[in-house]
Formats: structure tokens, C-alpha cells, sequence
């Protein structure tokens, strides 16, 4: 899976809100794709360090109603990280991404709920 290049802290920094929930969709879309595949841990690893820190970079200028959740996303997120790689979890963990990739589209109204 090729993913394009992440933006440093700067470049981050000159995003708004919706463009980093944007770029953490593609980076949970590209760790769902990764996560069933031992040989790509490492890879899979790297993603979830750059979720976390895009995540902080998220903090800044972003809607109320969203901090709490991007608080919480995050702390999960992490929470994996640490027990990473977890072999009877692997499908779980894909499908949990591939949802939370959906959700920060949400987020963004990119697409909308489902009533």
C-alpha cells in the first residue's frame, strides 16, 4: 500500500482542522490495509505513531464537539500501539480502523451520517 508523505509538525501546523481529520482518514484507511499483514509491523507501527501525532496537531482549532472524541481516539490508538501486534486481534484492529477512518470523514462532513 503507498501512502503519500505525511506532513511535518510545520506543515501541520498550517492545515486546518478539517484537512488533518482528512489526512488521519487516509493514514487509518492505509493502517486497516496494513494491520493484517505480520510482515508489514513495522510499517503498521510507524502509521500509528504518525495517527497519534497528527492527532495532537488536531488540538488546535478544531470544533468543541470534537475534542473530546479526538481525546479519546487518541488514548485508544495509543493503547494499541503499546500492545501491538497482537495476532488474535489483527482483524479487529482492521476493521476498528477501517470504521475510524469512516468516522473522521464524518467529522469533516466529507460524508455524511447515517440517520
Amino acid at each position: 500500500m503507498h501512502v503519500t508523505i505525511l506532513p511535518n509538525d510545520l506543515e501541520l501546523q498550517s492545515l486546518n482542522w478539517q484537512q488533518k481529520l482528512r489526512i488521519l482518514a487516509s493514514l487509518f484507511a492505509a493502517i486497516a490495509a496494513q494491520v493484517p499483514h505480520a510482515n508489514r509491523d513495522g510499517q503498521t507501527k510507524q502509521f500509528l505513531n504518525e495517527a497519534i501525532r497528527i492527532i495532537d496537531a488536531c488540538t488546535v482549532n478544531i470544533p468543541d464537539s470534537l475534542v473530546l472524541e479526538l481525546s479519546a481516539i487518541q488514548r485508544e490508538w495509543l493503547a494499541w500501539k503499546n500492545l501491538f501486534p497482537v495476532e488474535a486481534a489483527r482483524g479487529f484492529m482492521a476493521f476498528h480502523a477501517r470504521n475510524q477512518s469512516i468516522r473522521f470523514l464524518h467529522m469533516t462532513e466529507m460524508l455524511p451520517e447515517f440517520a
